[in-house]
């Protein structure tokens, strides 16, 4: 992977704290449920792991239904295109209001006022609606946050509504690019933003993809696979995130222990988002290919985070329906303005699409910051060495000196991923909520976070200072 590719994939897609749907019990040590070591697994499996799944079950039921209604209806009767996409805003607005009630008139304020954004500026400003929605839509949504709407509601709905916002901005672009041939009437627009199958938990998927579900895409073996195989893999993460990853609290109370304990509870929140959202998407019948396999969909990859080679793989496989929305509607389309001011301006939107908490600003930075130090410092050490220890393994690196068996190779590998893996644990140890005195806006604040990456004496950000040190003298 050369300099340009990395400079796609280095800022961070997505963060979990944009997904506050799930409103579950919290079980952790600080509610004292979980102190003593003689708290058996079955206990942990009937307190815990089956109250949790049960709630998650009630809502993340819902979604699936209308998914389902959605698909069973366009698939087995003959409906016009029009009927098509009523009836999916119809079924996503009607979900928005079951989980955010009076909240859903955010979500219809943002899209009416991109909808005239785009219709305007498509007639009198042509190859510029992209730019024109967002430079719009944006500060309105911000607004939105500061003005109108209070903390603990937006903080409800952010994550959807960063899936709107991604979903007009899109429309826009896709327009000037020709993509999208001609200009949405209403149904069509509305039936795409308010998608039953991504308004909630997501993914973000293109115009084209959900015109797909207008060509009854096929019933089959494979696709109650895939939900399936989805939602178990999503509630077996929501167990871990909620209350497996208390039990490694038991045995380990070092501090970094205790923080990847955090991070990785953070993490497994994550993926059971993601791969909710999978199975959603899929039961309301976008995801298949050519073939008929509905494998075309994949939101997460935890085997690239939790065992990462390198933080460019975090970074590229942590949301990968963001990844590639960054990639292509804010690097590309900035980059004739030179790589820096791409890469800045894509760090930007991602921060202004995640929300204003400052929490969420730290991680992207500081992650964007080691993601380049890595890059560069393993890409020069390849080059000088002959060895494959690029931030991104490539065979053809490899010299008949040093291949990737090599016990020096496996152990700068292997020492670069535990590096990594510390680097999580410090990032995600300030997105752990603190109990039921848990306070929205001074958890977000610089204060708090700043508190929680001094308890572990921002070794973090100093190993980080340290490789960019050593990378400047070699």
């Amino acid at each position: 992977m050369d300099e340009d590719e990395y400079v796609e994939s280095e800022w961070p897609d997505d963060s979990q704290a944009t997904y506050d749907f799930q409103n579950f019990p919290s079980y952790s040590d600080e509610d004292g449920q979980y102190g003593d070591e003689d708290f058996s697994i079955l206990d942990i499996a009937i307190h815990c792991v089956l109250p949790t799944a049960r709630d998650a079950l009630f809502h993340f039921g819902q979604v699936l239904i209308y998914c389902f209604l959605f698909r069973f209806s366009t698939q087995i009767l003959t409906l016009p295109g029009a009927a098509v996409h009523f009836f999916s805003s119809s079924l996503g607005l009607i979900l928005l209001w079951n989980f955010f009630e009076v909240q859903v008139i955010y979500f219809i304020i943002v899209a009416t006022v991109a909808y005239v954004c785009l219709f305007v500026s498509s007639r009198f400003k042509r190859e510029s609606s992209g730019i024109i929605c967002a430079s719009i839509c944006i500060p309105l949504v911000v607004y939105c946050e500061l003005k109108l709407a209070e903390p603990s509601d937006w903080h409800m709905i952010r994550g959807a509504q960063m899936l709107l916002l991604m979903k007009v901005i899109s429309v826009g672009f896709d327009l000037d690019s020709g993509k999208i041939s001609s200009f949405l009437n209403p149904l069509e627009f509305m039936g795409y933003i308010f998608h039953v199958g991504s308004a909630i938990f997501g993914p973000w998927i293109s115009y084209e993809d959900y015109c797909k579900t207008l060509h009854r895409p096929p019933f089959n073996f494979s696709w109650v696979v895939k939900i399936l195989k989805s939602s178990v893999l999503a509630f077996t993460f929501l167990s871990i995130s909620t209350c497996w990853s208390e039990v490694f609290g038991w045995y380990f109370t070092w501090r970094w222990a205790l923080a990847y304990r955090d991070a990785l509870s953070f993490r497994a929140s994550h993926y059971f988002v993601s791969y909710m959202s999978e199975a959603s998407v899929v039961a309301s019948g976008v995801g298949a290919d050519k073939s008929g396999s509905w494998n075309a969909v994949t939101v997460t990859r935890p085997r690239y985070i939790e065992f990462p080679r390198s933080l460019v793989e975090v970074v590229v496989h942590w949301n990968v329906p963001m990844h590639q929305w960054l990639k292509t509607y804010v690097f590309k389309t900035t980059r004739r303005y030179g790589r820096l001011i791409a890469i800045l301006i894509t760090y930007a939107a991602s921060s202004m699409l995640h929300g204003l908490n400052f929490q969420i600003w730290a991680v992207l930075l500081s992650l964007g910051f080691y993601t380049y130090i890595e890059y560069m410092l393993r890409l020069k050490l390849a080059s000088i060495y002959g060895a494959p220890i690029l931030a991104n393994p490539n065979a053809k690196e490899a010299t008949d000196a040093y291949k990737w068996w090599h016990p020096w190779i496996l152990a700068i590998n292997c020492g670069f991923m535990l590096l990594n893996v510390a680097h999580l644990a410090y990032l995600g140890l300030i997105d752990r909520a603190q109990g039921e005195g848990f306070n929205l806006e001074e958890s977000s604040g610089l204060a708090n976070t700043l508190t929680k990456w001094a308890s572990l004496d921002f070794l973090s950000h100093w190993y980080a200072l340290v490789m960019y040190g050593f990378y400047a003298l070699i």
